[in-house]
């Protein structure tokens, strides 16, 4: 057997002797969810296994990715060995553009209780230095 189960606080943890490799389908269970996809990927020091599904709503060329600790899954059954998926190259840009977006979003957020001309200033350095924080009472400009 790949695994072995026992009951504890009332649910039923199945601990996994060898985790799945990525690239394999998968069937398992969590609590009596059915869980059936892709082995996205494993982390055997932390004993977790990322899966791709179909997604619960069923709208197409979307997936739902279900991380999960091996110990909670049960009746995990290997329908089908694949390769390792392979993954499009990440765009570090548009990622960073968004936590910058996000950044200036939360600043705008803050300044709420700031003053009218603390919110002018505040707008004109980030013209130049993207990085102003308002503590109130002062404005910190890191960069």
């Amino acid at each position: 057997k790949q695994w072995y189960q026992r009951r504890v606080r009332g649910h039923c943890e199945m601990t996994v002797q060898s985790l799945p490799h990525p690239g394999c389908s998968i069937v398992a269970y969590c609590d009596d969810e059915k869980i059936e996809g892709d082995v996205l990927c494993v982390d055997h020091n932390k004993s977790v296994i990322v899966v791709q599904c179909q997604p619960a709503d069923g709208t197409v060329e979307t997936s739902d990715i279900i991380v999960v600790k091996s110990q909670f899954l049960r009746d995990l059954t290997i329908v089908k060995e694949g390769e390792v998926p392979s993954f499009p190259i990440i765009c570090t840009n548009k990622i960073n553009d968004r936590i910058r977006y996000n950044e200036r979003l939360q600043l705008h957020n803050n300044l709420s209780g700031a003053p009218k001309e603390a919110r002018a200033l505040i707008g004109y350095i980030q013209k130049t230095i993207s990085d102003v924080v308002w503590d109130i009472p002062d404005i910190i400009v890191m960069g």
